[in-house]
């Protein structure tokens, strides 16, 4: 199994540890921390709402970001840099910190994907794709010949079960848009037959 991780700025590690200093944490009963342990980011792609709807291929995903899992013992967070943004725009910024039940649950996709990698001799890159307009998101193992994708935000399909391998993930992403974007099949075909 290989699992290719790819690297972000080392730059956006500073833009990330100075915006966590200026985010003022709540203290808890026990005591509070101001540190977190931060992982290697991960890639943060996105679709366009239009394209998924027409079933275009997931390599129209472009990266939007970086993610960092933060973790303190038992507390979870995760963090989003968006990338640079046009010509002179900078560099990477701070975007947001997201805690509780989402964060959960991207850290136990994270875990699922890697034990779907170390279970195969298959390549896989390593990344995220979020869909915030249809609000879906799955850790992604993404390969030419064969994608895995770990759900871990979509409330009306995973209804408080813990994420799991879905393959047809990309057809309910595709589905959900079609909805949205009002261009399911049997929409088109009642508006033809008048």
């Amino acid at each position: 199994m290989t699992l290719n991780l790819t690297a972000a700025p080392v730059s956006d590690l500073d833009i990330l540890v100075q915006s966590l200093s200026d985010i003022a944490f709540p203290v808890s009963v026990e005591g509070a921390t101001d540190s977190y342990d931060i992982s290697e980011p991960v890639p943060l792609f996105t679709i366009d709402t239009a394209a998924a709807a027409r079933d275009i291929a997931l390599s129209a995903a472009t990266q939007v970001g970086w993610r960092y899992l933060l973790t303190d013992g038992p507390e979870v967070a995760t963090a989003d840099l968006d990338l640079a943004s046009g010509a002179g725009g900078g560099g990477a910024r701070f975007n947001n910190l997201t805690r509780g039940s989402i964060a959960l649950n991207f850290k136990e996709a994270l875990n699922v994907a890697g034990k779907l990698a170390a279970s195969t001799d298959a390549v896989y890159e390593l990344r995220i794709l979020e869909v915030p307009a249809l609000n879906m998101g799955a850790v992604w193992l993404e390969r030419t010949d064969g994608s895995l994708f770990v759900p871990y935000l979509d409330a009306a399909r995973l209804s408080g079960e813990p994420p799991a391998p879905d393959a047809a993930f990309p057809n309910e992403l595709s589905r959900q848009a079609s909805i949205r974007m009002g261009e399911l099949p049997h929409r088109k075909d009642a508006q033809g037959a008048n």
